[in-house]
């Protein structure tokens, strides 16, 4: 297999502007992003910041790519966030041709919107593409570790002098409370049933209510933390008892946790029943004096599965578009068109109502159970 990658040079100026970047250090900046592949997001960050350019422009630059799918939905994603930035004709034209390639491709190789690619684009004006092999574990890996710019996170790597958030990920054997695929170090003798953090208790090392002392003997010093996904601060944690996640806000004027809250009461309200129910949670030592906290809700016999993961898991016919493909692709699976269109609907419906723009393939998710296979 291999994966035609895609970008545009307008493009990357439409970010560099938007993140306030000025046109002159544009191939400056480029020369430095090119380097993504090799040294990560945060070696990116760093040698910007060493070049002189202000930490927050440099963190919304590297957010956006963080935020963006790597296809047509990253693309419109680009258009709506960009604005005046990004022309129409650009991103109409790039959606077409990651349409028309998908649809006349007579072989099963992918086409990706990559808007880190960059060589070559000192001469050219428009349109690049480059063709990789493609490594399928090491991109999983890299997915599934913890976003460099949620929370606090950069700064604690550095304070354990850690590499990065994979390796924070590898020294957490790839443990998650959302799934049970970890691995296991060559002769280390651990079992699924020394590490499931399900049943384990584990160690916050980012514990958004405080800063715990290293873990007593015989607690595993292993957490989720290291998997766990987005990009506002937030921890798994266990409360009298319950696991469950602990979500924070940005600063003092962010309101995300509470749209947790008003979205708990709406539902309750609509007397829908099936909802993560979020409660309200003082913080302290924080710029924000409120989070918000939720119960675990998969456990060892069901995990998570991404709408981006399901989407991807086959290929979407050329006169369907996402939203259905996705409903087909669940129905192969077990779950049932008539249960999950409402659902939603509902969900669209809700979102419209409280202003809710942050929905994308990564933050919708399905359940699937873990011995068959089957969505439920």
């Amino acid at each position: 297999n291999f994966t035609v990658c895609i970008n545009d040079r307008n493009i990357l100026k439409a970010m560099a502007a938007y993140s306030g970047f000025k046109e002159e250090d544009y191939d400056e900046v480029f020369i430095i992003l090119d380097k993504m592949d090799k040294i990560g997001a945060e070696g990116v960050a760093a040698e910007l910041q060493e070049m002189g350019y202000t930490k927050e422009n440099v963190e919304t630059y590297l957010q956006l790519f963080d935020e963006v799918a790597p296809n047509v939905e990253g693309i419109r994603y680009l258009k709506e966030k960009l604005g005046d930035d990004l022309s129409d004709q650009t991103a109409d034209g790039m959606e077409m041709i990651i349409s028309s390639v998908e649809a006349a491709k007579e072989c099963e190789f992918n086409i990706k919107f990559d808007p880190t690619l960059v060589r070559g684009q000192s001469y050219y004006t428009g349109t690049i593409f480059e063709v990789t092999m493609d490594d399928w574990l090491k991109k999983w890996w890299a997915r599934r570790a913890v976003p460099i710019f949620q929370g606090h996170i950069r700064q604690m790597l550095v304070d354990k002098d850690l590499l990065g958030p994979e390796d924070y990920l590898a020294k957490n054997l790839g443990l998650s409370l959302t799934d049970y695929y970890w691995i296991s170090p060559v002769d280390s003798g651990l079992r699924w049933k020394d590490v499931n953090l399900f049943e384990n208790s584990f160690h916050n090392d980012i514990n958004i209510e405080n800063d715990e002392p290293d873990a007593p003997d015989g607690i595993p010093h292993y957490t989720p933390n290291s998997s766990l996904q987005g990009t506002l601060e937030k921890c798994w944690t266990i409360r009298n008892g319950k696991r469950g996640m602990i979500k924070g806000n940005r600063d003092a004027l962010s309101q995300e946790c509470f749209n947790e809250i008003i979205a708990t009461k709406l539902h309750e309200l609509q007397g829908f029943s099936n909802h993560t129910t979020y409660r309200l949670l003082e913080i302290h030592g924080k710029p924000y004096q409120y989070g918000c906290f939720s119960e675990l809700f998969t456990s060892t016999k069901a995990e998570l599965i991404s709408s981006y993961d399901i989407v991807t898991s086959k290929k979407k016919k050329t006169d369907t578009n996402t939203y259905e493909h996705f409903i087909s692709v669940c129905n192969e699976h077990g779950l049932s068109e008539n249960e999950l269109r409402p659902f939603l609907e509902y969900q669209i419906m809700t979102d419209f109502i409280l202003s809710g723009r942050d929905r994308h393939l990564s933050n919708i998710a399905v359940l699937r159970d873990a011995d068959t296979l089957k969505f439920i």
